[in-house]
């Protein structure tokens, strides 16, 4: 049986591309057939990061 794996509270930002290098590593491997499912939690995103790209 495949795993499932959570993901939770990366706060991926500019500040620190090498986590979002691991993410896309991870999820190509997870996407070859590896893993079940892939459960995103929490934040994804730096919050003030994201309030900069997508301002209200």
């Amino acid at each position: 049986m495949r795993p499932s794996y959570f993901i939770s509270d990366l706060h991926l930002s500019e500040k620190h591309p090498e986590l979002t290098e691991l993410l896309l590593r991870f999820l190509r491997s997870a996407a070859a057939g590896q893993a079940r499912a892939v459960y995103i939690l929490g934040d994804l995103f730096d919050f003030g990061w994201a309030m900069t790209k997508f301002p209200s």
